[in-house]
């Protein structure tokens, strides 16, 4: 009789530890399957491009040489946070004056650098780049080619400006 009740025991220790190990195993895959997040690198991680803005400059006093890095991050930095993005429109004035080339699609993630791109139609000539949120007397650029880095929705036009050539001929015969 008390071979039997360890018996019982014994396999009631076995059940119990089974149940034990089945449900740690449970545990592990259901909790710590998140966990593998922080643990592999993320997709899409983002890039870093550096560039010299200044420099590099001698300091007398110090005998140190000085230079001015511009880091520009490309992708989303935090991979469990959503991107964040802007829509970057553009038209010519007048409509017949030119074409527009923009050099990205949209949605456009934010810090990522856009080229525009303006060509005049025959008869017109291009001056400027103006953005439509802001003042209409400024100009963002009298290049007819435009780079910038998206931090918000942009809506880009691209003045042109008739030339006319005069009907009479300055040849000299």
């Amino acid at each position: 009789m008390v071979k039997d009740q360890g018996n019982k025991i014994s396999k009631q220790l076995v059940i119990g530890l089974m149940i034990f190990i089945g449900l740690l195993i449970l545990a592990l895959i259901f909790f710590l399957n998140p966990l593998k997040v922080f643990f592999s690198p993320p997709q899409g991680a983002p890039t870093i491009t550096l560039k010299i803005a200044e420099g590099p400059e001698l300091d007398d006093d110090t005998d140190l040489y000085r230079i001015v890095v511009e880091a520009v991050v490309f992708g989303n930095p935090d991979p469990m946070t959503e991107v964040e993005t802007y829509m970057v429109t553009s038209e010519p004035h007048p409509d017949v004056g030119g074409t527009i080339v923009i050099r990205e699609g949209t949605p456009i993630e934010a810090g990522t650098e856009v080229t525009v791109i303006a060509t005049a139609n025959q008869g017109f000539e291009f001056i400027s780049w103006k953005d439509a949120d802001l003042d209409w007397f400024d100009d963002v650029s009298t290049d007819a080619e435009y780079t910038f880095i998206v931090m918000s929705d942009r809506h880009l036009i691209a003045y042109f400006e008739p030339y006319f050539l005069p009907p009479w001929d300055y040849s000299l015969e």
